[in-house]
């Protein structure tokens, strides 16, 4: 049974901080809207290849979207174009046009000779649609763009930006090209628009942020003073920006661009260095300079909503809610809120529930609101190499109603496929592979083996199919990519990592289901791959004395195994693999292909030729088959999770697992002043006895109060030192239904927390420490490391939490 929180909030109040805010006290709802998805334009199925930088905005009944492509399978090839699809239902998309450069679309269309157009990003001004974008060239039409539609039924006028008559800006004798970046936004109440651009210097990787403002309706602009991360002149780019409620503030969010994939020379950048952030008080046009938000999230583009239709009580931001370094790691893009209030350092967006959901690379998110401000849409980019933009709509948080938000940060990295255990078939997201090991009496090194089995690719990255690089002689068996005008990957096959003898193939559709195999005889010293019950290729020849024979005995399926691999794991679906020792040939493959083609709908191959006698596989991948199954390492089911669940007709639980968190929103308050009281009840705790309850702070020097068999702590840890700040021991191992209270004071920089009514625990932070900037159910900052052993459940009901600020 549910049990409510009964305490008065004059029992939860600090002591008296010396100012007069009135008291606060807010209780919760949990937060999970129902997503209606669709897509816009296919990376796989369309003619366009590559889609990006796409922006939307609901006017006059119909949704637009832009964006840019390429049939090319790449970004910033030659022939990229801004294309415009529209909707009335966010579900059903029209083909995208040539937007800027048609005669079609465009009164003045712009030529594009070999260009690259970049990045269109919409604001309605005036009830017309004004759109920044810029366009990469050799010739005189290279430049910043704003392009305006005053009626859906009219054309599109462009006009390039000057700067003193120019198409570069030039300050202190070095000239800058203007990139748009995201939405522009218009101020109130005075109308001006502000248009965020990142201008990057003589063509090199010197940036700066600023935005261009226009108070004539877009006629004319100019540009405001630069802004940027001191010392660090190319880690500025991607700026949005947005008004803070009741206040002269504007406030704009960038990506630090330092470190982006791990390759940059620069000292790491950590987890809660990825996101920048600068203030204007004189409606943008000088800027502080930028600094690091410190919460934990990615290098991609940050996108808050600045439109008409503004939620009345929240400013909306969409951002990847991940960690990691590389494009790989552009996971869960996530709703974050933060009150509308001129309170508060304008930051403290709180992270909140996964869009996007378990996709193969999500990024560079923009929304927009419809239907009189209560629901949005969101499109973004989604896939690796093949990218395709996709759309969602969502109702979003109730203007009156506080809200808990569930997290599904660690989820796309968790390392267990999701397995059809009917149809045998493994959905893998990028993250996941099964790791096997033959039996330690099975023989395991062979001078003839076959590789085989049924895959759907989903995208592009260089992937390793079967990996067993554990020793010298292993072998890699994969699929790799080549920028192409076709949705096709290449079959290769890398033999001894030590000699490093590769050969390829061509054709595998992506996107549809495959057999794929290939066939090594070093007594032959030959390679043959199969693809669909045909010889793909030639046979390819190779010197047998170099290699006298293969490792299979231990490996992954699905990914490397190698650590320190280039390869990628599989994006896309596994019916089966196996391992045979000994070289098939094609009518032998297709016997192997047809045992598995009718579970993944596709009709058997004729030519099918029976095994030799005796002849049998030393591992096979089949789902449905748990003998199979056994020398086969599945990952347990994904531990850090976060989410609402109901039973029967109770209110829904919060259930917490491993480092899994929920956001909660916090009452508008200045962090160096305002004190905060939380009071919570769990009314259930399974699993094992380490868990997280709370956590509090930032991303810089979290505080987290955890129980485990030895009793409820609080301990503090700075992720810039990588030391712990300290712990203290504050009561017994928690139980349900005990009652929980933390209290923050910020002008003491002292945090207390009493477990089960007992005298207070209290634990000292340094003065710099931001302690009121965050608050989490659960593990919050996972950059952190853990304080929990063996993390197990927990659950409470949203209603059984109240904060107070004071």
């Amino acid at each position: 049974m549910i049990l409510r929180l009964l305490a008065a909030a004059a029992a939860l109040a600090l002591l008296a901080s010396g100012h007069d805010q009135v008291p606060q006290t807010w209780s919760y709802q949990g937060f999970a809207p129902q997503i209606q998805r669709s897509t816009v334009v296919s990376g796989v199925s369309s003619p366009f290849h590559y889609n990006h930088d796409s922006s939307v905005v609901w006017w006059r009944g119909l949704f637009y979207v832009l964006w840019n492509a390429n049939t090319v399978s790449a970004e910033g090839r030659k022939n990229q174009y801004n294309l415009l699809s529209v909707s009335a239902d966010a579900q059903h998309w029209s083909e995208p046009v040539k937007v800027f450069s048609s005669n079609a679309t465009s009164s003045n269309p712009i030529p594009c000779h070999s260009c690259t157009q970049w990045q269109p990003n919409f604001v309605l001004v005036n009830d017309s649609l004004l759109v920044s974008w810029c366009l990469h060239s050799s010739d005189e039409y290279a430049g910043t763009y704003m392009s305006v539609l005053r009626d859906p039924r009219g054309k599109w006028e462009n006009r390039m930006v000057l700067f003193d008559g120019k198409p570069e800006l030039v300050r202190n004798n070095v000239s800058w090209f203007g990139f748009p970046t995201q939405d522009p936004i218009v101020l109130q109440p005075s109308g001006r628009i502000l248009a965020p651009v990142t201008f990057t210097a003589d063509s090199s990787t010197v940036r700066e942020n600023a935005v261009l403002f226009s108070d004539d309706g877009g006629q004319t602009w100019q540009t405001s003073e630069f802004t940027g991360l001191p010392h660090e002149p190319s880690a500025q780019w991607e700026p949005t920006v947005y008004q803070r409620t009741g206040s002269a503030e504007v406030v704009m969010l960038a990506r630090n661009n330092l470190n982006m994939g791990g390759k940059s020379p620069v000292a790491t950048v950590l987890p809660t260095q990825k996101l920048l952030f600068a203030t204007s008080l004189d409606d943008g046009v000088h800027w502080t300079p930028m600094t690091y938000v410190p919460l934990e999230s990615i290098t991609s583009r940050a996108h808050v909503w600045g439109g008409p239709f503004l939620a009345p009580t929240r400013h909306l931001l969409v951002l990847n809610d991940a960690q990691g370094d590389g494009l790989q790691y552009r996971q869960n893009v996530a709703l974050y809120t933060r009150p509308r209030s001129p309170v508060g350092p304008g930051v403290d967006f709180v992270p909140g529930v996964s869009l996007t959901g378990l996709e193969p690379v999500v990024a560079y998110p923009q929304m927009s609101l419809f239907n009189n401000g209560t629901t949005a849409v969101m499109v973004y980019s989604q896939g690796y190499n093949f990218r395709s933009i996709r759309s969602l709509t969502f109702d979003i948080p109730q203007p009156e109603v506080h809200y808990i938000f569930p997290r599904n940060n660690a989820l796309p990295f968790c390392p267990r496929p999701d397995i059809d255990n009917k149809t045998g078939i493994l959905d893998l997201h990028g993250f996941q592979k099964l790791a096997f090991s033959l039996p330690a009496k099975t023989e395991a090194t062979f001078r003839d083996f076959s590789i085989g089995g049924w895959v759907r690719l989903a995208d592009g990255p260089t992937t390793a199919l079967v990996d067993t690089r554990t020793r010298a002689q292993g072998v890699v068996f994969g699929a790799q990519y080549e920028e192409t005008e076709n949705n096709t990957m290449n079959l290769f096959v890398n033999l001894d990592t030590q000699h490093n003898l590769q050969a390829t193939t061509v054709n595998v559709t992506l996107g549809e289901w495959a057999y794929v195999g290939v066939s090594v005889s070093a007594t032959q010293g030959t390679i043959d791959f199969v693809v669909n019950g045909s010889h793909s290729g030639p046979s390819i020849r190779f010197n047998t004395t170099a290699f006298p024979a293969f490792f299979l005995g231990q490996g992954s399926v699905g990914g490397s195994a190698s650590f320190h691999s280039s390869l990628h794991n599989i994006t896309g679906q596994l019916r089966s693999m196996t391992l045979v020792p000994a070289a098939l040939s094609v009518g032998q493959h297709i016997t192997l292909a047809n045992a598995f083609a009718g579970s993944v709908g596709a009709a058997p191959f004729a030519g099918a030729q029976p095994w030799p006698a005796g002849l049998a596989a030393v591992l096979q991948l089949d789902a449905t088959n748990a003998t199979a199954l056994q020398p086969f390492s599945l990952p347990p089911a994904c531990p850090d999770t976060a989410e609402l669940v109901t039973a029967g007709d109770t209110l829904p639980l919060l259930r917490v697992c491993g480092r899994g968190s929920a956001g909660v929103e916090l009452p508008p308050h200045t962090v160096q002043q305002n004190n905060i009281s939380v009071a919570a009840r769990w009314s259930e705790v399974a699993g094992s006895v380490d868990w997280v309850l709370l956590t509090v702070g930032d991303g810089d020097t979290p505080t987290r109060l955890f129980t485990n068999a030895s009793g409820t702590f609080l301990a503090a840890y700075s992720t810039s030192s990588a030391r712990w700040l300290g712990q203290v021991h504050c009561g017994p191992r928690l139980a349900a239904q005990m009652p929980v209270e933390l209290r923050v004071q910020s002008a003491r920089q002292l945090i207390q927390a009493r477990v089960n009514n007992l005298p207070p625990c209290s634990l000292q932070l340094p003065p710099a420490a931001a302690l009121t900037t965050w608050l989490f159910v659960g593990d919050g900052f996972l950059s952190a490391p853990p304080v929990a052993a063996k993390s197990g459940c927990t659950a409470l009901a949203p209603q059984d939490i109240t904060v107070t600020v004071t």
